[in-house]
């Protein structure tokens, strides 16, 4: 029983009246936290560079490895993180203008690119491959949309070798390269761009298209499939199988349309885009077109095959230079 006195004495010493409640052995303390954990989102920071190397496909996501295996030391990478095995992987995780730095390999996918971004190989186009999808869905084994002002593929000695896709639909224009929509400042240099039964390099008729500088590049393969193309001229190639395609576009039309300022340096054409169809005729289209308000095309060789009525260049712009270029025709294709 608890006496005034003592409960005088509890006052004194804790500051509290009435009586005190004790806590039974038995039962823990219970104290609120002073801050609420929040579980965090997972995210991938992006990254200024993004290593790409097919050998690392099989290493679980956190493992360390090393970036560049030329030099000497150890350029640490993170899968999952900075270093991927696909290029699209590299792509989708690297910052807007920012690097995608690929290593030695083949790298069989169809790539999208959608902000400015540099896409080099690290140690050229002899021994760096993408090898284009057909039928699954792409418009280029290499695909550039939503209107880039700044994407270069390849450059002096960090190039690819390219292959196209062929849909099979002629309906629709499939390419090795293909600049979906409106573009500017793109850059493409010492690439290997091979057509595989389409069009090596294409951008779209209708797009607003301004300052691409395409240098240094070899344009090789074949824009129809099989030994023979199909048909008696180009008129029907959107409605009929198999009509070869040109090798590289980049046009608005006759008079430039909305293409402007092409450079077109430095570039060896080699492809077929024509030859005798299953007749024992010829059956052509263009090497390459070049319809801009304001280009320059210099220093190229063209010893590309075609025949009937297809040209080796052809260029309906105004402000236009041509010169310093080698026509290799063998009688097969002219200047226009």
């Amino acid at each position: 029983m608890r006496t005034p006195a003592f409960r005088n004495w509890l006052t004194r010493l804790f500051g509290v009246r009435g009586p005190v409640r004790r806590r039974r052995l038995d039962r823990p303390a219970v104290r609120r936290p002073a801050f609420a954990v929040e579980t965090l989102e997972c995210r991938t920071v992006p990254a200024a560079i993004t290593y790409v190397d097919d050998d690392w496909a099989l290493l679980p996501d956190g493992t360390l490895v090393d970036a560049d295996p030329d030099p000497v030391g150890v350029q640490l990478a993170t899968i999952g993180t900075d270093a991927f095995d696909t290029i699209q992987e590299g792509v989708d995780n690297v910052d807007p203008g920012g690097t995608v730095l690929v290593n030695p390999g083949t790298y069989t996918e169809n790539v999208t690119i959608d902000m400015n971004l540099d896409l080099l190989s690290r140690s050229g186009r002899a021994v760096t491959t993408i090898q284009g999808i057909s039928n699954a869905g792409a418009l280029g084994a290499v695909t550039v949309t939503n209107n880039t002002t700044g994407v270069q593929i390849g450059d002096t000695a960090q190039g690819f070798t390219i292959v196209g896709i062929d849909n099979g639909n002629p309906a629709v224009e499939n390419a090795a390269v293909y600049f979906q929509g409106n573009h500017s400042n793109a850059v493409v240099r010492d690439n290997e761009i091979e057509a595989a039964g389409d069009l090596g390099l294409l951008t779209e008729f209708s797009a607003v298209v301004s300052g691409f500088v395409i240098d240094g590049n070899e344009f090789s393969g074949k824009t129809f499939v099989g030994a023979n193309p199909d048909g008696l001229g180009t008129s029907d190639q959107f409605t009929q199988p198999n009509r070869p395609r040109q090798v590289a576009v980049i046009s608005g039309g006759v008079g430039g349309g909305n293409t402007s300022n092409v450079t077109f340096t430095g570039n060896t054409i080699t492809a077929t885009a024509g030859g005798l169809n299953p007749s024992n005729q010829e059956q052509g289209n263009s090497l390459v077109t070049i319809d801009s308000n304001g280009a320059t095309i210099t220093g190229n060789t063209f010893s590309g095959t075609t025949t009937r009525f297809g040209y080796q260049l052809r260029a309906r712009g105004p402000s236009t230079t041509i010169s310093g270029n080698t026509f290799n025709s063998g009688g097969l294709g002219s200047v226009s």
